[in-house]
């Protein structure tokens, strides 16, 4: 759908939009290096998004506001990715 990074500040915004005939289940998945910036492996949270926040046509309805994400409280959900 869609891909981004996040500035100095660690603040993203991100937009994105799909054709599908049934419905979608988006996620923001972020990866990142906490506690081990430098390995080439690096860490994978997922966050699902709730329907409420899906609207139909490229021009949001309603806004995700993640908030403040502390990274190291998402370890026990994390996944390793080393490509």
């Amino acid at each position: 759908m869609a891909e981004g990074t996040t500035d100095s500040s660690g603040r993203f915004s991100i937009q994105g939009s799909e054709k599908e005939f049934t419905t979608i289940d988006p996620q923001l998945r972020i990866f990142h290096k906490c506690s081990n910036a430098e390995g080439r492996c690096y860490k994978k949270a997922s966050l699902e998004i709730a329907d409420e926040y899906i609207s139909e046509g490229k021009v949001p309805t309603k806004f995700f506001d993640v908030g403040n994400l502390e990274l190291k409280s998402l370890s026990s959900q994390d996944t390793k990715d080393c490509n």
